[in-house]
């Protein structure tokens, strides 16, 4: 089955720090980084894919630049500061910084494990986390990071993927991803818990691992993967706040879905296509409207080692981040661009770390009222790999 982990060897001497400088410097330079059909309901046709090349946009700016000490797999945009979820030297790990990078709190939640999501109650001004620990769990965090609850998810075997989403009531939706025990292969729960992490509920079950969640619009979207040993199955599921299922649409042959968001009456379900070969684009982001019909779609890199892996979308704006093979260089990148919400592209961008490894990769990506990007990535040599967080300009 189709399970994405970070690596875990380490680069020494990567403490938590403020931003690199005041222009975003990032290598001996100082300069910023620069540019470089599903089935569809009854009536659906063919989503629009434009095959002429997107005009050269200037990049923009890199604001800051940091390296926080542990590796970060998620991060959640709040009002005026942002989170990071991961692990460090094999401990759960968060920090929170605010928006011009400094660091206000660095905290483990206990134990070895894994944060693998992170969600923000705003009504509530509370932090939910997911991940593994002693076992695939969900913790309350206050604004200081000290943990008000926690909810083992012990009934339910064989979990190894926590995704959290806040649903507009405040309820917590998640999607775990666990073993199913009978077919040999991976199965994905929808499950609903009050605000307070209490009495869960399995509102639905599909076959395969589960991407990041999109709640939002009264839907919630579990985009899911079957690994088979031929091909990936991809497909997204939409369903109604009480689990009802409102569509389930599968993705093109070997179009492997890692995260879907909804915002402005639509939804955005991105991925990689797996089982490719040879330079054609492997990441894209597919956009439908809320009935699961076609909008718009992107195809992202030149290689089959291109995939998108985070998926933001506010105010009419849309922010992706993946990895890439830079198609002059064949050195991995880590790839990040903006659309509109009608799908213009606003800008794009490739980051090349230090230019001789293999795990160039952003996972997630947030934005905030004034449209920056913040993006949690990761890049490497050839021994040892150190976290980026980033925020580039609107």
């Amino acid at each position: 089955m189709r399970r994405i982990l970070a690596p875990v060897v380490w680069l020494t001497g990567c403490g938590p720090q403020g931003p690199a400088d005041a222009t975003g410097a990032t290598g001996a330079t100082g300069e910023p980084p620069t540019n470089s059909s599903g089935t569809l309901p009854t009536g659906g046709t063919e989503l629009s894919t434009s095959g002429a090349p997107e005009p050269d946009l200037p990049a923009p700016p890199a604001e800051w630049t940091v390296f926080p000490e542990g590796i970060g797999r998620a991060l959640v945009v709040a009002d005026d500061f942002l989170v990071i979820v991961g692990f460090d030297g094999g401990q759960t790990w968060a920090e929170r910084r605010a928006l011009d990078g400094t660091v206000a709190w660095t905290r483990s939640l206990g134990g070895t494990g894994d944060l693998q999501d992170v969600a923000w109650q705003a009504d509530r001004r509370r932090l939910v986390v997911g991940g593994l620990g002693s076992d695939a769990q969900l913790w309350l965090l206050d604004e200081a990071g000290e943990i008000l609850g926690e909810h083992m998810f012990d009934a339910m075997d064989d979990i190894f993927q926590v995704r959290v989403a806040i649903a507009p009531d405040e309820t917590i939706v998640c999607a775990l991803s666990g073993d199913d025990g009978v077919k040999s292969g991976a199965e994905a729960r929808l499950v609903r818990l009050t605000a307070d992490a209490e009495a869960p509920t399995i509102l639905a079950v599909r076959d395969g691992d589960a991407g990041e969640l999109g709640v939002g619009e009264g839907l919630l979207v579990m985009a899911t993967t079957i690994d088979s040993l031929t091909a990936y199955h991809g497909a997204t599921h939409a369903f109604a706040a009480d689990g009802a299922s409102l569509w389930s649409l599968a993705e093109d042959p070997g179009r492997a879905p890692n995260a879907a968001a909804v915002r402005d009456g639509l939804v955005y379900v991105v991925g990689g296509v797996h089982g490719g070969a040879g330079l054609v684009p492997q990441g894209w982001l597919r956009v439908r409207d809320l009935a699961g019909g076609p909008a718009w779609d992107r195809t992202f890199g030149t290689s089959f080692d291109d995939e998108i892996f985070g998926v933001a979308a506010r105010d009419g704006v849309v922010a992706v981040t993946g990895r890439g093979l830079d198609p002059t260089t064949l050195v991995p990148v880590i790839v990040t661009a903006k659309y509109t919400a009608e799908g213009a592209e606003l800008w794009s961008v490739t980051h090349l770390g230090d230019g001789s490894g293999d795990w160039e990769r952003g996972f997630d990506v947030g934005l905030d009222a004034a449209g920056f990007v913040y993006e949690i990535a990761v890049e490497s040599n050839q021994t040892s790999v150190r976290s980026v967080l980033r925020r580039l300009g609107p």
